[in-house]
């Protein structure tokens, strides 16, 4: 037995947005982690290692940034898919209709 589903296109579209919310928030975490000073450590071993740390945190966020554009991509073409086929099966439904009134 499957279970069966509803797509609601428009929590499609809201959701994609919030994913772009998401990206952007992320876009500008990776940005200043990657700008972030890292001279005023004392010894230049320190220094290293925190340019190394936050080299690999602001590569890091910027994968969630990427991994989030993705998912507002997909279900953005997903709404669209849905909205196309939606209009489809109404012309379909309304072309049949036409016909059998003119059938009369």
């Amino acid at each position: 037995m499957t279970d069966r589903f509803f797509i609601d296109s428009g929590q499609l579209v809201s959701s994609s947005y919030e994913w772009r919310e998401h990206a952007d928030t992320l876009d500008g975490a990776a940005q200043r982690t990657g700008e972030a000073a890292t001279s005023g450590f004392p010894a230049a071993d320190v220094v290293g290692a925190a340019d190394t740390f936050k080299q690999r945190w602001s590569t890091m966020v910027g994968s969630l940034r990427d991994t989030s554009r993705t998912f507002e991509d997909k279900m953005l073409t997903a709404s669209q898919a849905y909205a196309a086929s939606d209009y489809a099966a109404q012309e379909a439904f309304e072309a049949w209709l036409v016909s059998m009134g003119e059938g009369s």
